[in-house]
């Protein structure tokens, strides 16, 4: 189990029997590991095995783009609301798939407001049509400007802007 972990592999053709406490242990002091494939191995275990609320919302503080992106969507998948504080630091991030990410995650929890002013503040496609995306799930677009400002770029938008929304879609 830990050879595994170390190596960052995940050996999916055998049965893996219940975690015990020390399993569930050696899974959590893995994310404290300074290699990235062994925390991602580690994430997908942890969701494997249903445990995504173990997840610790600091990991959305390192420094691995693979690490916070994975966590980011483990966060949004798990139902969990805890992470908003954690996950808000990164609408900041100066890459844009991770700000992108990160406003995937809270769309659903942040305020209207805040939801609605991060819209007229983001300039990146994948964000951008992240926050509206999250506007119409919300019903929150009361006026119908996020939805036209959707329908302009999924019929005459770049090609970046058409993947964004095409990735916030799914991702929603």
């Amino acid at each position: 189990f830990r050879a595994n972990l170390r190596a960052g592999a995940i050996e999916s053709s055998f049965e893996v029997p219940a975690l015990d406490l020390h399993s569930l242990e050696t899974l959590i002091e893995s994310l404290n590991s300074e290699r990235d494939d062994e925390v991602l191995a580690t994430l997908e275990l942890l969701v494997a095995y249903d445990r995504a609320r173990l997840v610790p919302a600091l990991l959305l503080y390192h420094p691995s783009r693979a690490v916070v992106l994975r966590t980011c969507e483990i966060l949004r998948k798990s139902g969990r609301t805890d992470y908003v504080s954690e996950a808000r630091h990164l609408l900041e991030h100066a890459d844009m798939d991770v700000r992108a990410s990160a406003m995937c995650a809270l769309g659903s929890l942040l305020e209207p407001g805040e939801l609605r002013a991060q819209l007229r503040r983001e300039r990146s496609p994948a964000t951008r049509a992240a926050v509206l995306v999250a506007l119409v799930a919300r019903k929150l677009d009361r006026d119908g400007a996020a939805r036209r400002e959707i329908d302009e770029c999924a019929h005459g938008g770049s090609t970046a802007s058409r993947l964004a929304l095409a990735g916030a879609v799914r991702l929603e």
